[in-house]
């Protein structure tokens, strides 16, 4: 782990080193850390300006876009022994405070990491970073946004600033059901051809990752990977695979999927790896009535919200 307040630059694609204050990297990459600031107000007022979604639109807002996965990298995770939680700055920095998310991210980035995420990047193809904008209960999480401005300094490739949540998900919390029918819209402009890196700062399920990467591919760009702070290391693996799939399929029945794709617009060959694995370990566990029930419930008191 990199000390507090210490960080290390990529000189090339071999080697990290030369390490720097990390308010100097702030002081470069945004001139000063009250524009960061002003970066992190701006990114919250545009998800406080997004409409909001009344019962006409509210069955397109649950057909966020999926794209199928071919075959899409595994994650990086930063941190996968322990959760960040614990981190005295962690609810700080769900809550809004860029300091405290500066001083997080500082304590659990890694030079494995940073070597392990620009293996992902190939300099010169249109590279961009996004960062999920999440809304909280408690205020705007800055960790993704601090921690792809980090990135932009030590890899050399920019942050998208456009792409935002256009509502509220409010996924954190939820139990797996919630979180299976809590799809997320996404919105900004998406530049045509260019090669995204998705930043956030945990990966669970997957599923807002994933609905980001539809959002993103279906309007010209290409998603080249995934970072995390944080998150298990089964959750890394994103796409699902064939296995999955057809043991998903089988526990389910094709009336659940026909039910699937009518409500969210994709089948279960567009699930993340996690979530397939969570549906059909439910189904193993209370049976496919009880399963179904569940997320039949669950979806309810989504239209409900």
């Amino acid at each position: 782990m990199i000390a507090r307040g210490r960080k290390a630059q990529l000189e090339d694609a071999d080697a990290v080193s030369d390490p720097i204050d990390t308010l100097q990297v702030c002081i470069q990459v945004c001139d000063s850390l009250s524009d960061l600031r002003e970066w992190a107000k701006a990114s919250q007022k545009n998800v406080q300006s997004a409409p909001v979604l009344g019962a006409d639109n509210l069955m397109d807002a649950k057909k966020a876009n999926r794209t199928e996965w071919r075959d899409f990298p595994d994650a990086v995770i930063v941190h996968s022994t322990g959760t960040i939680a614990e981190h005295i700055d962690y609810q700080a920095a769900k809550s809004g405070d860029v300091e405290a998310a500066l001083r997080l991210v500082d304590d659990f980035l890694t030079r494995e990491a940073l070597l392990s995420i620009k293996a992902l990047i190939d300099k010169g193809k249109g590279e961009m970073i996004v960062a999920v904008h999440a809304e909280e209960l408690s205020g705007r999480n800055q960790i993704p946004i601090v921690f792809a401005t980090l990135l932009e300094s030590y890899l050399g490739v920019a942050v998208d600033e456009d792409i935002v949540q256009a509502e509220r998900a409010y996924r954190t919390g939820a139990d797996g059901f919630g979180r299976l029918v809590k799809k997320v819209l996404f919105e900004g402009t998406v530049i045509a051809d260019a090669r995204y890196l998705i930043v956030d700062d945990a990966v669970t399920q997957g599923g807002t990752i994933a609905d980001l990467k539809g959002y993103i591919e279906e309007n010209g760009g290409v998603v080249i990977g995934v970072v995390a702070l944080m998150g298990k290391p089964h959750s890394a693996k994103l796409a699902i695979t064939k296995a999955t799939l057809g043991q998903l399929r089988k526990a389910a029945g094709q009336s659940l999927e026909v039910w699937w794709y009518e409500q969210f617009g994709y089948d279960f060959s567009r699930l993340t790896e996690s979530e397939a694995r969570y549906i059909a370990k439910q189904i193993h566990r209370s049976g496919i009535d009880a399963a179904r029930d569940r997320l039949f419930a669950a979806r309810q008191t989504e239209y409900n919200r």
